[in-house]
C-alpha cells in the first residue's frame, strides 16, 4: 500500500507500506527493485516501510491515518550521487530549493522526493530564467532524474530539439490478448438495438455526465456506472452529484454503480461479478480515461490502454456487444500525418509527439481496430476541443481554456496570441454519440466530432467585450506573470501560461474532415449549433457566478 507522507513542511514523499506473505523477514532493496521493473520512476516509493500487518479499519480496510511515519533514518537510506557536470549541478540546485532539501542526487526521482505539478512548473521556469531554455512540463515527467533530464538538455543544446518523448514501442504496445474474441456459439447484440442496460465507463467527468444524461432521457434502459468509490452508496452520491453539478435533472433510479478502477484487471471485480456484468449490460459506451497532457504514457497506460483491453473483454462476455468508444483527435498527432485527416485515415504512424495522453489513445485504438477486426462492433468517436454546453454556458473546469478564460476574465488582461481553436458544445458532441448508438446505420464507423471552422480566439474576447466585460490586450509574457502571481496553490493556473503557449505554436496545422458523421448523423439529433456572441455571453455568466476554480 502507498500513502503521501509529508517530510517537510509543504513537500511530500511516496511511502509505500509492505508484509511479508510467508512471514519471512521482507528484504526492502528486493521490493523496491521488483517495483522499478513494473513501475514508472516516480511511482515507486521513495521509502518502503516493512511491517508486520497492515492496520485495518472495522470494514476490513487499510487505516492509512494509523500508517506510522518513517523515520529520518529511513529517509536517509538512498544513496547520494553528487552532480558530475554543470547542468547537474543546476539542475541539483534548482530541485533542492524548490522541494525545500538539504540536496539532491543525480539518481534521485523528483517525484520520489515529493515533486507534483505545480513543483514541475517551478522547476519549467527556472530551466527558463537560469538555462535560458524552454523545457515543456511533459519532459520532467518522461525523465525524472537530475541525470535523465540533463541529458535531455544537453540533446536539446546540440539538435535544437528535445530526445523522443517515449523510449516506449508504441507499435509493439498494441496487441490484444488473442482471447478477447466473439464466441460464435453465443448471441450478438448489434448497434440500433434498443439496450435494456448500458455499461458506460467515465460517467463523473465532463463530457460523461452528459452522455449519462443523455442515455437516461433517450433510453428507458439502465445504466451501469463504472465509479471509483468506497462503496455502492458512495458511488451513487458521486454520480448524482455530477448530474446535480451541471444541473442536469433526469431520474437516476436507474443509475447502477459498478464500484471499480478502469486501470485494474476486470476493473478489480471478482471473475463472478465481472462475468455478471457481461451477463448483464449488452451496449458498451466506453467514455472513461485518464486524460493529463502532461504525464507520460507509462503512467497513462494502465487506464486508458489497459481500461480499453477491459472494456473489450466485457464486450465478449456472454452475449457480444457493441463498443462505443469516445477517442480524440490527438491519435493523428505525428509528422507523416498530412495537413487534411479524414476519419476513415490508417492510425499507421504513432502520435510520438502527441504527448503520454495522445499515445495512450493512439494505443487504444488500435486495439479497438484488432477487436473490430475480430468480430466486435466498434464505432470510435474522435470530439474536438469540448466547450461549454449551450443552455447553462458550464464548462469543463479542468480544461486549459476554460481556465484561460476564466483567468483573463477576472483579471481583466487577455494575452494577444495568433490561436484558433475546435470548439463544439458539450450537450451536442452527447446527444451526437449517443444518436449514432441508438442509429443500425452507424455501426463500426469512425467519427470526427469537430466544428471545421474553428472559433477565433480574438473574436471570443471581442464577443466578450461587446457584452459589457472590461478587457485589455496584453503580450503573452505580461499575462503570464499577472496569472502566476495571482494562482497561489492553484496548479492548474500556475502552469496555464504554458500550455496556452504551447497551443499557440501547434494549433491550426490540420483540419479534421467530418464526412462520416454529416452522411451518417440520424434525423433525431439537432443541427449542430453555432458558438456565437449569444452563446459566449451566457457561457461567460456562469464562469464569473461560478466560484468553485479560479484565480
Amino acid at each position: 500500500v502507498g500513502d503521501a507522507v509529508v517530510v517537510a513542511e509543504g513537500n511530500q514523499r511516496l511511502i509505500g507500506y509492505a508484509v511479508s506473505a510467508n512471514d519471512e523477514p521482507l528484504d526492502v532493496a528486493t521490493v523496491r527493485h521488483e517495483l522499478t521493473e513494473h513501475l514508472p520512476g516516480h511511482m515507486v516509493p521513495a521509502v518502503i516501510v516493512a511491517m508486520t500487518a497492515l492496520p485495518l479499519t472495522p470494514n476490513g480496510k487499510v487505516d492509512r491515518k494509523a500508517l506510522p511515519s518513517p523515520d529520518a533514518a529511513q529517509i536517509a537510506t538512498a544513496a547520494y550521487v553528487a552532480p558530475r557536470n554543470d547542468d547537474e549541478v543546476i539542475l541539483a540546485q534548482i530541485w533542492a530549493t524548490v522541494l525545500e532539501l538539504p540536496q539532491v542526487g543525480v539518481d534521485d526521482d523528483f517525484f520520489a522526493l515529493g515533486g507534483h505539478s505545480l513543483a514541475a512548473t517551478e522547476v519549467v521556469y527556472q530551466l527558463r530564467s537560469q538555462l535560458d531554455l524552454e523545457v515543456p512540463v511533459r519532459t520532467l515527467f518522461e525523465r525524472p532524474t537530475v541525470a535523465s533530464l540533463a541529458q535531455a538538455i544537453d540533446h536539446l543544446r546540440r539538435t535544437g530539439e528535445l530526445p523522443a518523448g517515449t523510449d516506449t514501442d508504441l507499435v509493439a504496445e498494441a496487441v490484444l490478448d488473442p482471447s478477447i474474441e466473439p464466441d460464435p456459439a453465443l448471441p450478438v447484440v448489434t448497434t440500433g438495438d434498443r439496450p435494456r442496460s448500458v455499461f458506460l465507463t467515465g460517467a463523473t467527468g465532463f463530457l460523461g455526465t452528459y452522455l449519462l444524461a443523455d442515455l437516461l432521457t433517450r433510453t428507458d434502459a439502465e445504466v451501469c456506472c463504472l465509479v471509483r468509490a468506497d462503496n455502492e452508496a458512495a458511488g451513487r452520491r458521486r454520480l448524482v452529484h455530477a448530474l446535480e453539478a451541471h444541473d442536469l435533472e433526469v431520474d437516476v433510479d436507474r443509475v447502477v454503480p459498478i464500484v471499480g478502477d478502469l486501470g485494474q484487471p476486470r476493473f478489480g471485480l471478482s471473475e463472478a461479478a465481472f462475468a455478471a456484468l457481461g451477463e448483464r449490460v449488452d451496449t458498451i459506451v466506453h467514455n472513461g480515461a485518464w486524460v493529463n497532457h502532461v504525464f507520460p504514457y507509462a503512467v497513462l497506460r494502465a487506464a486508458n490502454v489497459g481500461g480499453t483491453a477491459e472494456v473489450l473483454r466485457l464486450a465478449v462476455t456472454g452475449r457480444t456487444k457493441p463498443v462505443h468508444a469516445v477517442s480524440t483527435l490527438s491519435v493523428f498527432r505525428a509528422p507523416e500525418h498530412g495537413p487534411v485527416l479524414a476519419e476513415d485515415d490508417p492510425l499507421d504512424h504513432p502520435a510520438v509527439n502527441g504527448g503520454g495522453y495522445g499515445q495512450s489513445k493512439w494505443v487504444a485504438e488500435k486495439l479497438l481496430k484488432i477487436a473490430r477486426a475480430r468480430g466486435i462492433e466498434v464505432s470510435v468517436y474522435r470530439p474536438g476541443r469540448v466547450g461549454w454546453a449551450t443552455t447553462t454556458g458550464r464548462w469543463n473546469a479542468d480544461d486549459a481554456l476554460c481556465l484561460a478564460v476564466r483567468a483573463c476574465l477576472e483579471l481583466g488582461v487577455v494575452p494577444e496570441v495568433d490561436l484558433r481553436f475546435d470548439l463544439t458544445p458539450v450537450d451536442w458532441v452527447a446527444e451526437a454519440i449517443i444518436g449514432l448508438m441508438l442509429d443500425p446505420g452507424s455501426r463500426q464507423r469512425d467519427y470526427h466530432l469537430v466544428t471545421p471552422d474553428g472559433m477565433a480566439w480574438r473574436d471570443l474576447f471581442d464577443w466578450l467585450i461587446t457584452a459589457g466585460h472590461t478587457l485589455t490586450f496584453a503580450d503573452p509574457a505580461t499575462w503570464h506573470t499577472q496569472v502566476t502571481a495571482a494562482a497561489g496553490d492553484n496548479e492548474q493556473l500556475a502552469a496555464l501560461g504554458q500550455l496556452l503557449d504551447g497551443e499557440a505554436r501547434g494549433g491550426g496545422t490540420q483540419i479534421f474532415d467530418d464526412a462520416n458523421l454529416r452522411a451518417d448523423l440520424p434525423s433525431t439529433v439537432t443541427t449542430k449549433p453555432t458558438l456565437d456572441a449569444t452563446s459566449v455571453r451566457v457561457m461567460a455568466a456562469h464562469l464569473t457566478r461560478d466560484t468553485t476554480v479560479g484565480v
